[in-house]
């Protein structure tokens, strides 16, 4: 019988369950720029700012 999980993981849980959920708006914008070009890039999401 596996363990019970401690108030800690049951926050978690809950906040990866509710809060992090995506919208259906959003769901395919990131899945395009994951699979288009986002783990190819291998530079910093911004430039450098010139000072």
């Amino acid at each position: 019988m596996p363990p019970t999980p401690s108030p800690t993981d049951e926050r978690l849980r809950d906040t990866i369950a509710r809060r992090m959920r995506m919208s259906h708006v959003d769901q395919p914008l990131m899945l395009m720029e994951l699979l288009g070009h986002g783990l190819t890039r291998q530079q910093p999401a911004w430039p450098p700012r010139r000072t």
